[in-house]
Formats: C-alpha cells, structure tokens, sequence
C-alpha cells in the first residue's frame, strides 16, 4: 500500500520544457483571442526552435537575471539525459556533446549557435563585441548593467583600468568593488572620443571575459570577436510570458498573499519605498508553477489533464486582449496593496493636505491615471469599447506594430504610475477610480456587459472588479487603524451601495457592521442612524448562490440592534443582557502571564506550563476522554474523504477549467455548488446513512489509500492518522455523520469561510461496562498510533505511524463499546465568544445533536463567581 507521494523526478523527459511548452500550447487553443499579432509571432518562433534551444532559454527563463555570462550555461549543455527525447536532425546538431568530446566550453558550436538562434527570435540580447561599433547612451547604460550583475572583481579591475587608462593592478581587496564601479560609471558616461561618441566600453568587457576564459586553460588561443560571452534576456518578452503563465493557472493561483514574499520588507512609513520593492517582482514574481511540480512528480492533483479536456470550458473567461490586460493590471495592485497591509505603518496613513484630499474623495466620477482604465472611461456608448479606439483594425499593414505598441505602452505606463504614487491615499484614490471606470464600462459598452452576463456566477472573480473590491475592502481596515472613520465610512457606503460585488457579496454582512459601529462610536452620529443601517443590513436576500450576511455577521448585526434599540429606549448605557447559546463550564487554573495582546499560559496538572487548550485536554485526559485540539479539521476531513467523489465531480461544467485545481470553482456558492450536483449529493447521503460499521471504516479507507497525498482544500492527509478518522466516523454514527455532510456541503459558514469558528477540542470516550460493575476504557491514542506526552507541552499532537491493528482485529476490540463525542471551545481569561462560534455551537447542538459547550479558564475565583459559571475543578 503505497501512502507517501513520489519524491523523484522523471529521468526520461525534460520537464522543464514539458511545462513550458504545455502552457503555451494551452494558451494557443484556449486563449489566443487574447493574444497580439505579435504575441502569436513570439508564440510560433518560440516553437520552431530545437529542443535543446528552448530548454536553455527556459532555464534561462526561470532565473532572475536579466543578464548572463554564457559559461553560467555550460552545466545545461553538458547533461546529457535530456537529449535522449530528441528526434534524429536534432541529435546531430548535438553531435557536440558525446563521448568523444565531454567537454563543452564558451565557444563550443552547439552553445554558440544555440544563443545565435536565440538572438535571432528576439529572445535575448548578446552584448556588442564589435570594436567600431557606435552606440547610444541607452547602449552604453545597458552594457554598465552587465559589468554590475556579470563581472568578477578581477574583471571589474581590468575594465576600470582599461576605461581610466591607469595600470592594472595585480590584487584588488573585495572592498574596492563599488569604488571600481563608481569609475567606470562616471567615465564612460562622461567622456568622449574625438569623434563625440563613447568608451568601446563593450570591447572591453568583452576582453576582460575573453581573459578570464584563456587564463582557464592550458592551451593559448584568443576569442573570436564574433562569439557571445555574456547576453541578457528580453525583458519585455520574458514580461510576456510571464503573462501566459499566469493566465495559464488563472484558476489554480496561489491568492495575492502568498505570491509576494511576506517580511522580506521591513515595516516603514515610506509609501514609494514599497511600491518601489513590488515593481519588479510584479513582472517577473518567482512562482513555484504547480504543473512544473507536478512534472517532477512533488504534487498530485485530484483529476488528470485528460478528464479535463474531456470537459472542457463552454464558457470564455475574457471577452478580449484589453480584458485581460485589465484583470492583469488589478491583479498586479492587489499584490501591492497586500505589501502595504504587511509593510505599512498605520500612522503613515495620514492626509497631509486635508482640505485637498477631502476634495479628492469627494470627486467620485474622478478620471483615472492608469491609462488603460482611463481609455476605459472614455470609451462610454461605445459598440466594441476600447479595442476600438486604441488598436487599428487587422486589415491595416501596421496592425502587428500597433497592437503590440498599445499593450506595452499601457504596462509600461502603469508601472510609472505606481512608481509615483506618494502616499496611501493617493494609491486608494486610484483603485478607487479605476473601479468606477470599470463600473461605468460594464453599464456602457455593451459588448462587455453582454459577456459578463453570460459567465456562470464563480467566474466574477476573474476581472477587474473582484480585485479592486477587495483591495478597497482591506483599505477600509487600514483606515480605521489610521483613525480615519470618515474615509472607511464612505468607502462602505460606495461598497453598499453598488450594485454588484464582483462576487464578494459574503463580505456585505462585515461593511454593514463597520458602518454601524464607525458612524455610532467613532462619527458620533445619531443612534437612529445606526438602527437604520442594521435593519437594512437584515433585510438583505440572497444572490447568485451567495448570501448577503452570513450566520455570523447576521447575529451579531442581531445584537447591534437590540442594544441601541434598548438604549434608544432607556436612555442608559446597560450592559448586553446574557444569552445562554450553548452549556458553559469552567475551570481554574494557575496563570503564568496576564498580558493583554498575549496567549494566555497556565501551570499544568502536571506543573508543567501549557496553554489553554492543552489545559483542558489534560483535564478531560483523567475522565478517561481523548482530546485533539483541531479546531475542525478532523470533521472537515471526514466529510472531505466520504464526499470526495461529489466534490470532484468532473461531468459539472465549467468548475475544472486546468488539472492543477484543488477544489471546483464553485465551491464559496452553496447554492450554485449543490444546484449542479443534487442527484449525486443526495445518493451519496442516502448510502452514507446506510453504512454498516464495516463498511464505513472500509470506504474511509479506500478513499485514504488511494488518493493520500492528493492537493485538496478538503483534506489535509498528513496531520492526523487515518485510525482516528475512523474512531470519529463510528462515535459520530451514520445518522449524525449524514447530517453533518450534509450541512457542510450546503451552508454558506462552510462554503465561504472554511468552517472557521468550530470548537477547538474533539473528544472521545470508548468505554464498556461489565456486569460486575467495572468499566473499560478504550485507549484511542495507542490504538491510532499516536505519540502523546501528558507531561510536555505538545500534549494532544498526533503523530502518524505505519504500523496500526488491522480493521477487524480493532473493530473486535470496540465491539458492544459506548462511543461518546464532544466538542469544546476553549476560552481564556480575556477571551469571548465570536459570533460566528456562537454559530457552530448553536448548529452542532441543534441540528446535528451533537455535544458542544463552552469552557472557560479563569484565573482567580471571584471571576467565576462574577460570571455565574459553576467551577468543575480547581487545578
């Protein structure tokens, strides 16, 4: 029974190639509406190239550069195992690389023809090494950029001497590099030849290289002129397929959060300065691909790429070039707000000229900078929008040219803009206007309103919209931390107010909260106000599968209202009256720390300090219960296992757009996701319920053994032991264990915000009472294979071991035993129940029938006694 995934890469394939190939030959069928003329030219010649070609530049590719010296390519000429893919023709170009001849270096033909093929299709650029070549400033400045990423301290050294014309020196200390550099720089930019133009600086780093080669071998000889030492790649190329690997996993990408790398910026007041960090990440981030990593066999998805073709979209995801471009550049700022999230320091959010910008926030049909978005404004009552008006038609000779120099113009321009975005403000006033832009082109152009009216509803996060809503919708945090009330409120009530989303109604519940809260507390606006915002929040319907207020946002907008309600009524500041929502419990415990913003710490049973879960694993450990504090997951992967065929269900149309997917894109819409598989949800409940216990444990197993490992936003295999698992399917029995499947499939709590808000601990007891009076006690942590230590801080933490009883040496053993389940959310001194945990407790209790209570741990008794909870113990 194989249980661990395949750690080794395919020997007998390139497969770096493999993927990169696969992403473009997907683009060509899928989206080439969205490509330039020129885009499908770089398409093709990349193509064309031989194997071994396109596997250098793809190495190439993946690397930061943009500039290389042409030895850092040696390693890849000289592996042999990729070629043995290769047809015939091609492995006489390589006739090089055999045994005869293992050695390959600089000018080696095959390396020499291979970066001249490369040369050729535009893909990289060599370095000049004509020594009566003239060139401008812009050549002369990139050909500084190679001496300051390529060049040897040695070499430095010659080409400084060689620009200033002192004597090379023999030895150099590290410490003079950038005093080297600042040389060459303001020589070569400075003087001039009688003839007015600049330093052969390119013939002499061409020297300085060609040196660096001879004094490596045994053998004299000089360099050719003509052969490429040193090259950088074309930015503006690799930007584009950069581009097509991103819309190649539009529908498997990692969210903004994890594509820029958190904490490599410190936090800092300086707007510019993180803009300026993002920049270039943004066009080239390094991303891990998931198909590159399925390729080396690191990852293993639910379905394959044929059952995905086999299905294939019957919907477009954007209409046209420009479209996608948009979502381009919206993704692109949403990567720059999550950097401002992280990086920023909220004091920095401050409005230095508060009569102007006041005015500016004010100003809500205010034109856009960013020029694609601006030429969106402009285009209102128009057939065809932008396209239109920016690109020429196909029919005309200079239609290649235009349409590839509009594109490049708007990114180009983008990123300038961002460049000089100077403070916060002046970014979300941006974003902001970009959204109203996109709001009136959806209202106008009727060509993109038609379209996006046709798209199923878990497409609307693939535009513009989508990105812009939930850049603004972290703004508002931002601004409330800044102690701005007056900017929040009026971004939640343009949020409110719209008319669509962009499919993040969910988050409709969270503004009509703020709003209240911001305009009664902060604004000091009149209670009537506030009861207003609540009772229209409440009155709220569902859309597109979707509801406007969640479970938890609606109790606590429930709350909201009946408190102002009573102090509109009393006209005095009474506390919340108490509702007793599930059984409450509490224990005393002996405190390490007392600080707010802290993790409360506790001494033990043990004496050994723990937190406040671990606390209450250790008290129930003594009552004979098996404690696991995790928060959900174990329920979560329950259902995931029993339900794994619905969930990928691969018949649904549309939901798997790539293999590389980890769940159906319309899971987050509970009634859309149950809508397309009724029938099979309904089967499969139906079978669940009548499930013997054999056969309950048998299925958990089939699905462990043949897809552990699987990527799946369900399950989570490698935490806790398959053996576990089917302790909680049998305490739960097939009745409760039908409810709570079905539940989970249909809700919105699970759909949207991932069952947050379960109880902490999941506890079991397996006992069996004898006729003489005593009781046996089932040991689940031994018979899981779990390694507990009562006395450590880790108590609870399961470890997963290959050797388990068998299932009906196990099954024997529990047989006629009473299984008992509980849950329990723990909270600590200075810690309350969120709403949306009141809502668990009230589904598990009421809906499910399962047990779930309170315990609270507190410090000292006169807290128990102020609180009316009736203590069970004192540690």
């Amino acid at each position: 029974m194989a249980t661990e995934p395949l750690d080794v890469a395919p020997t007998d394939q390139d497969a770096w190639t493999s993927h990169f190939c696969m992403v473009l030959d997907s683009i060509w069928k899928n989206y080439r509406h969205v490509l330039s003329p020129q885009e499908e030219l770089y398409i093709t010649a990349f193509q064309r190239l031989e194997m071994l070609t396109q596997h250098i530049y793809i190495r190439v590719f993946q690397r930061k550069g943009p500039w290389f010296k042409t030895n850092s390519l040696l390693k890849y000429f000289q592996d042999r195992s990729r070629y043995r893919g290769m047809a015939l023709d091609e492995m006489k170009t390589a006739v090089i690389i055999n045994e005869e001849s293992p050695i390959v270096n600089e000018e080696s033909p095959i390396v020499q023809s291979t970066l001249q093929q490369l040369t050729e299709t535009n893909l990289i650029q060599a370095l000049e090494s004509r020594k009566n070549a003239l060139f401008s400033k812009e050549h002369v400045e990139l050909t500084l950029e190679a001496i300051d990423s390529c060049c040897s301290l040695s070499e430095i050294n010659f080409i400084e001497g060689k620009v200033t014309g002192k004597k090379v020196g023999a030895k150099n200390s590290a410490g003079n590099k950038t005093k080297l550099l600042g040389n060459i720089h303001r020589n070569v930019l400075t003087q001039r030849r009688l003839d007015g133009s600049f330093l052969p600086v390119h013939t002499f780093v061409h020297q300085a290289w060609a040196n660096s080669i001879q004094s490596k071998r045994s053998s004299g000889g000089g360099t050719p002129t003509r052969t490429t030492l040193g090259f950088r790649v074309v930015e503006h190329v690799r930007e584009f397929f950069h581009r097509l690997h991103r819309l190649y996993y539009v529908h498997s990408m990692k969210p903004a959060t994890s594509v820029l790398a958190t904490g490599t910026l410190k936090k800092t007041n300086s707007v510019q300065l993180i803009v300026a960090s993002c920049i270039p990440v943004l066009k080239h981030e390094p991303v891990q691909w998931p198909g590159l990593l399925v390729q080396f066999r690191k990852l293993q998805f639910p379905l394959n790429s044929s059952r995905i073709i086999k299905f294939k979209s019957t919907k477009s995801l954007f209409r046209s070039r420009i479209d996608y471009l948009c979502y381009e550049i919206a993704c692109q700022l949403h990567q720059v707000m999550h950097q401002l999230e992280v990086s920023l320091i909220p004091s920095a959010v401050d409005r230095t000229l508060e009569y102007e910008t006041s005015n500016y926030w004010k100003e809500s049909e205010a034109r856009p900078q960013i020029e694609i978005f601006r030429a969106l404004h402009t285009c209102t009552k128009a057939s065809d929008g932008i396209e239109s008006t920016q690109v020429k038609s196909e029919s005309d000779p200079k239609f290649f040219k235009s349409a590839w120099a509009v594109e490049q113009y708007f990114l180009t321009q983008f990123h300038d803009c961002l460049a000089k975005m100077h403070s916060f403000d002046t970014f979300i006033l941006e974003v902001r206007s970009c959204l109203h832009s996109y709001r009136r082109a959806l209202r106008d152009v009727a060509s993109l309103s038609a379209h996006n009216s046709q798209l199923p509803p878990f497409f609307e996060k693939y535009n513009p919209g989508y990105q812009f809503t939930r850049i603004l919708h972290k703004a508002i945090e931002v601004f409330e931390k800044a102690k701005q009330y007056d900017v929040a409120v009026l971004l939640l009530k343009e949020l409110l107010d719209a008319n669509t989303n962009f499919g993040l109604e969910r988050k409709r519940g969270y503004w009509w909260l703020r709003l209240a809260l911001n305009s009664e507390q902060h604004l000091k606006l009149p209670r009537q106000q506030a009861i207003e915002i609540c009772e229209r929040a409440l009155s709220e319907d569902r859309i597109n599968g979707t509801h406007h207020i969640v479970g938890g946002d609606r109790v606590a907008l429930e709350r909201r209202l009946d408190r102002l309600v009573a102090k509109r009524e009393s006209n005095t500041e009474q506390n919340d009256p108490v509702k007793v929502d599930a059984v409450h419990e509490c224990i005393q415990g002996r405190p390490l720390n007392r600080q707010m913003g802290e993790k409360s710490r506790f001494i033990g049973y043990d004496d050994q300090p723990c937190s406040v879960e671990q606390l209450v694993i250790q008290k129930f450990y003594y009552e004979n219960w098996y404690g696991i504090h995790c928060e959900g997951h174990l329920f979560r992967n329950v259902v995931g296992m029993l339900m794994w065929e619905v969930l990928y269900l691969e018949s649904v149309p549309d939901v798997f757009q790539t293999p590389f997917q980890d769940a159906p894109l319309d899971f987050g819409y509970a009634d859309v996701f149950v809508r397309n598989r009724q029938v099979e949800i309904a089967s499969r409940l139906r079978a669940i319920s009548r499930f013997s216990q054999i056969e309950l444990v048998s299925e958990l197993e089939r699905i462990w053994t043949t897809h552990f490992g699987t990527v799946s936003r369900f399950v989570s295999w490698t935490v806790y032991p398959l053996r576990l698992h089917q302790f909680i399917a049998l305490s739960l029995g097939t009745t409760r264990l039908k409810a709570l499947c079905e539940y989970m499939l249909s809700s919105v709590e699970y759909h949207q915000r991932s069952g947050s808000g379960i109880p902490d601990l999941l506890l079991l007891r397996l006992s069996k009472k004898h006729q003489s009076g005593t009781t046996d006690h089932f040991n689940v942590y031994e018979h899981c294979g779990m390694d507990v230590a009562v006395d450590h801080d880790t108590f609870g933490y399961a470890k997963s071991i290959s050797e388990t009883p068998e299932t009906d040496v196990w099954l024997n053993q529990i047989e006629g035993m009473d299984m008992e389940l509980r849950l329990i959310e723990v909270k600590g001194p200075r810690d309350r129940l969120s709403d949306q945990q009141r809502v668990w407790l009230c589904v598990f209790n009421e809906k499910m029938n399962i047990s779930a209570s309170v315990m609270h741990v507190l410090e000292e008794e006169k807290h128990i006694i102020k609180r009316g909870f009736h203590c069970l113990d004192v540690t």
